[in-house]
């Protein structure tokens, strides 16, 4: 078993559209995998099947950690080996989100979905005082001596403009469990990309934290999100196909073309079948530790997020 905290190497492994999926590591004892946390979940899901089809399997046939980088970097999408200092340095690559990270995010926005826009600025700008203020029920002791877990009572106005940017924002570009809140700010704003990490933490987070929209209402960040997203609207041009008319889902942005699964996933099958007749199957490894503790917090909106971080030792 190796010390994490000391000096290894890794690799960067991307998809075949250029997205980093995540990296391997390894030293003289171990070898792992570190997710990329802003990657979309189609390229969290190649990661690890990436993984599986490659670094256990190298293991599997007796290859040492470090020889298990080298051969890994020839691979296409995969770079170099490079020196880090420890895991935590990789882990910390891993959070870190790029500026094609974020015109991804912005992209998967349908711009020319009018409805869908119009409704999301007529429910927050009939938003009353009355509808943002939100009332909590539960809290009371039953017969049996149970205590009724507290919840958000929501105005039908609150959950209408709620809805609308549900509507707007959800992509699976962007892994919101895996990620924490954007910070608002010094001015209280934010870009457009941080606009739909937040709108997709604070509308799909709700279902299982009770009053995070509570809480971004009254932090500012609610109504940051959604101006974010109104301003992005009006000052992004609609698109438009070679004739001139709109163009809904332009190739390359917005929702995957039907044509990708035709182009990228038999690139996938190929590389992993290549790499599968080079090594044997390698059974999956001891799995993260246990859950925390259930619990809400503007750094992990969800109450338990698996670790991703997974390693084998070389005996």
């Amino acid at each position: 078993m190796s010390d994490m905290s000391g000096p290894v190497h890794y690799i960067s492994v991307a998809t075949p559209d250029g997205q980093v999926m995540g990296y391997a590591w390894g030293d003289s004892a171990d070898v792992g995998w570190v997710d990329r946390k802003a990657s979309s979940v189609d390229a969290y899901k190649a990661g690890m099947e990436w993984y599986d089809a490659n670094v256990r399997e190298a293991r599997e046939r007796g290859v040492a950690p470090l020889d298990v980088l080298g051969l890994l970097s020839r691979e296409p999408g995969v770079s170099p080996v490079t020196a880090a200092p420890d895991v935590d340095a990789i882990e910390e690559l891993a959070r870190t989100a790029t500026p094609a990270d974020d015109q991804r995010l912005v992209a998967a926005l349908d711009r020319d979905n009018a409805a869908a826009w119009q409704e999301l600025a007529d429910a927050f700008d009939a938003l009353t005082d009355e509808d943002r203020k939100v009332e909590w029920g539960g809290g009371q002791k039953d017969a049996r001596g149970v205590i009724q877990m507290p919840y958000p009572l929501y105005s039908e106005g609150l959950l209408r403009a709620v809805n609308a940017l549900r509507g707007i924002a959800v992509t699976t570009e962007y892994r919101w469990s895996a990620n924490p809140l954007p910070q608002l700010s010094p001015d209280g704003r934010l870009s457009p990309a941080d606009a739909v990490r937040a709108a997709m933490v604070l509308v799909l987070g709700e279902r299982i934290c009770d009053g995070m929209i509570d809480e971004a209402l009254q932090s500012g960040l609610l109504d940051a999100t959604v101006e974010s997203l109104r301003t992005w609207y009006e000052a992004e041009p609609a698109r438009t196909d070679a004739r001139g008319t709109p163009d809904a889902q332009p190739p390359g942005q917005g929702r995957r073309s039907p044509f990708s699964r035709f182009v990228f996933a038999p690139f996938t099958l190929i590389w992993n079948l290549v790499a599968r007749r080079k090594i044997r199957k390698l059974p999956h490894p001891a799995q993260s530790d246990a859950a925390p503790p259930l619990g809400c917090t503007a750094n992990s909106p969800m109450p338990y997020v698996p670790k991703t971080t997974t390693h084998v030792t070389h005996d």
